[in-house]
């Protein structure tokens, strides 16, 4: 048999198209992603301009997880397949081995499903990417485009710190109202209270969701420009750079550096001065390998001495020392432990940490989380054991096996070296490398942001400007500029034959490689204590950088290219195309057509629940209910919203009762540990029992059942433990009723000390309300034994 026939200059010419073309659309996630909030819900509610668009999200996985697939199928059906199997590799698989056992034993299985390919989709990216960047113009290129974002992220980060910040402030003391309901906050409540201390507290988080965020993402940035910069000042003397170059470089590294200051993140800070220690040790040691391995060894067997520490102190304080930040990560990562014990091998499911941290949080606890704010107690809680070693096998061995040297790159089916990229080449891949984000900004920022409440012609053109424009050309001049630096003069020939050539530093170096190793290393130590690195944003960054250590380091190369013989060729071939055809139809059909179904009926749901007509609204949310069989989203909304409008008159409340029933009923069999479904269970049942006095014990019996259920699953919620109480002492069921008075005054009192503790010299604030715990204080005193007179 014989092998598939020798490449010709056509095929070359075909996959290096190909291979530029899957590097421009990756460069342009990596675009959106870190210039569009992609919030968690939890998270997105609470933060005002924040969009949870999961059909978006999903849109922009699918690119990054089927580009590989797409890649390697050209590449088997032409005969030029080449693998070597690595750690980064074994890695992926267990993560992915992981995300499926824990998404099958997920209590909800679409958020798991949504949040596993979110997560993964970097991950998958990065083997691809590290195969792309095979010229140093496309190293450069990805290190100018991470530049450029944070000299983008900076801005924004100014404009909030400087102007936004303080506009919404003043909206806020003038008008709460206007804040407070887009985001369905009700005045008076604890929502309201924390979200009335971040806009007091002027949070500057660029395009992310928090100032943590901001500050992991402004980490890459620094170091990616300390990298560029250096190679600089190292030719500086070979290579007539022009100093207005220089000054150019230097300005992108302040920018990107006040971009991080201006967060005021103190960890990411604080790991950004870590980091900067360590790149100082690697470049005055000789034996770098040697040295960055006993500093990596070090980090991990420092957190893992820290563990019992820091476990001894918070389990005999009840905290860490510190502010309130350190107070509450305590208060996480106590529950989370509990709750990965509980979950070791399975987890809770991606996607489920926030319904699942209601039945391990702290009963005085201020806040419900969506993340332990710890990226491996976060993937322990969510994918156990296995995700994790996936992970740190992932992360980790790429950072160890790096020689932090840089031999020439070159690939043995193209022969371009790194320092022979031709000028007019890098022009134009860099040209395209900027266009194609900034035209896909100009696209669909309109459409994630739309302009809301403007009306006029001067509202609009001022939302253009600022929301639609001003990113796409901060990024556009940013990435121009710093182009621009790499630029040098190459003198060639002597005497009268001496010729002026224009090119561009393109070389990468060791700075290049301890650059990249530091600002990875940062972002992992800064994440112990936040869970920046799992937005999308971040990781995609963070990935990104990883592949480009890798590529500089030739870690991930086959060293023999491997020609199977045709029918074993043509059977991979067959099997990779078929392989992408079923995770297309899957994908598809499982993951983001029933996504965009129901979310788009429930958003057309919105308007008339909005204008009270309420018919239509159930109509649409009973389709989206029909539209995506997994999510427990829109049945919920369904009956919470017959519950509303039970006393009006719109339909009969038997009817009315019928349906908001059948609606919970369908959530608590998709989402089976959310209590909020069985709360308002608890709540249609009592009403039973008051319009049908005969069967008033069944239906108080039901009602009871339910709210233990929810109990059972949130047993920190101060009111569930009051409303299960009222519904035991209908019942006569004293003793029931009084321990769930007094767990209820049990639970509120402990969250006002420990409001106090947090927020001393402020008034007191109650989570109950004043007026159910007066009358769960009262009900304790009457069903208390009297004891009998003297």
């Amino acid at each position: 048999m014989t092998g598939p026939k020798i490449k010709t200059v056509d095929s070359d010419r075909r996959f290096s198209l190909l291979d530029n073309a899957l590097f421009v659309c990756i460069l342009v996630v990596i675009v959106l992603r870190t210039t569009f909030t992609e919030a968690p819900s939890a998270q997105a509610s609470q933060i005002s301009g924040a969009i949870n668009d999961t059909v978006y999200s999903l849109c922009l996985s699918a690119i990054l997880i089927f580009a590989p697939l797409l890649w390697l199928t050209a590449r088997l059906f032409a005969g030029r397949f080449s693998f070597k199997f690595t750690p980064l590799h074994l890695g992926l698989a267990i993560f992915l081995i992981a995300e499926v056992i824990a998404t099958f034993y997920a209590s909800n299985k679409r958020s798991a499903i949504t949040a596993s390919l979110t997560m993964l989709a970097p991950l998958i990216m990065t083997p691809l990417l590290a195969r792309l960047l095979d010229t140093s113009a496309k190293i450069k290129i990805l290190l100018i485009v991470i530049i450029s974002l944070g000299g983008v992220a900076a801005w924004q980060s100014a404009e909030q710190y400087f102007v936004s910040n303080n506009i919404m402030l003043e909206q806020y003391k003038n008008d709460p109202e206007s804040i407070l309901q887009p985001l369905n906050i009700q005045p008076g409540s604890l929502n309201h209270m924390l979200l009335e201390h971040r806009i007091i507290s002027k949070d500057v988080r660029a395009f992310f969701t928090t100032s943590n965020s901001a500050g992991s993402f402004a980490i890459l940035a620094v170091f990616a420009s300390i990298a560029l910069f250096a190679e600089l000042l190292k030719i500086r003397k070979t290579s007539n750079i022009q100093l207005v170059n220089l000054i150019l470089a230097a300005s992108a590294l302040v920018i990107v550096l006040f971009g991080l200051i201006i967060t005021r993140s103190k960890g990411a800070i604080a790991a950004f001065l870590i980091a900067l220690v360590v790149l100082a040790m690697l470049l005055l040691i000789k034996h770098r390998k040697l040295s960055k391995n006993i500093i990596l060894a070090g980090c991990v067997i420092g957190f893992l001495t820290l563990i019992p520490v820091i476990a001894s102190y918070g389990l005999k304080h009840g905290r860490l020392p510190g502010g309130n930040s350190m107070l509450v990560r305590w208060q996480y990562w106590h529950a989370s432990a509990k709750m990965f014990l509980d979950h070791p091998f399975t987890g809770v499911g991606p996607g489920n940490f926030t319904t699942s941290y209601r039945l391990y949080k702290p009963p005085e606890a201020l806040e419900t989380v969506s993340d332990p704010h710890c990226f491996v107690l976060s993937t322990l809680t969510q994918l156990g054991v296995l995700g994790l070693a996936g992970f740190l096998i992932f992360v980790l061995t790429p950072l160890w096996k790096t020689s932090l040297a840089c031999p020439e790159l070159s690939r043995r089916d193209d022969p371009i070296h790194l320092e022979n990229t031709p000028a007019p080449n890098f022009k134009k891949l860099a040209f395209i490398s900027a266009l194609v984000p900034v035209i896909a900004m100009l696209i669909l920022r309109p459409f994630l942001l739309p302009p809301g409440t403007a009306s006029s012609f001067d509202e609009k053109l001022y939302v253009f400007f600022t929301d639609y424009l001003a990113p796409a050309a901060a990024f556009a001049v940013a990435f121009g500029l710093i182009a621009k630096s790499l630029q040098i003069t190459l003198i060639t020939g002597s005497g009268k034959s001496r010729q002026w050539q224009i090119a561009f530093a393109l070389q990468n170096t060791s700075l290049t490689s301890i650059s990249l190793f530091a600002a990875l290393l940062a972002v992992l130590i800064h994440n112990l204590i936040d869970f920046a690195i799992f937005e999308s944003g971040v990781l995609i960054s963070f990935c990104a950088l990883l592949a480009c250590l890798m590529s500089l380091n030739n870690t991930h190369l086959p060293s023999i290219v491997h020609r199977p013989s045709s029918i074993v060729h043509r059977l991979l071939s067959v099997l990779c195309l078929l392989s992408t055809v079923l995770c297309l139809f899957f994908f598809f059909t499982f993951a983001l057509l029933p996504v965009a179904k129901s979310t788009s009926l429930i958003n057309q749901a919105r308007r008339p629940m909005s204008l009270g007509q309420y018919l239509v609204a159930h109509n649409i949310l009973d389709a989206a209910t029909e539209a995506d069989q997994l999510s427990p989203d829109a049945p919920l909304t369904n009956g919470r919203l017959y519950l509303q409008h039970f006393n009006s008159p719109i339909m009969p409340q038997q009817q009315t009762l019928d349906g908001a029933e059948q609606a919970l009923f369908i959530a608590a069999q998709r989402n089976p540990n959310d209590s909020r479904c069985f709360e308002s269970l608890a709540e249609v049942y009592y009403i039973r029992s008051r319009l049908f006095p005969d069967q008033n014990e069944m239906w108080l019996n039901s009602a009871l059942n339910s709210i233990q259920n929810a109990v059972s699953l949130y047993p920190g919620e101060a009111d569930s433990h009051l409303r299960l109480a009222q519904i035991a002492d209908e019942l006569n069921q004293t003793d029931l009723a009084l321990k769930h008075y007094q767990k209820t005054v049990e639970i509120e009192d402990g969250f006002r000390e420990m409001f106090k503790q947090m927020y001393p010299g402020r008034e007191v604030f109650s989570r109950l309300g004043n007026d159910k715990y007066s009358l769960a204080k009262q009900r304790i005193q009457n069903l208390l034994p009297k004891s009998p007179q003297p």
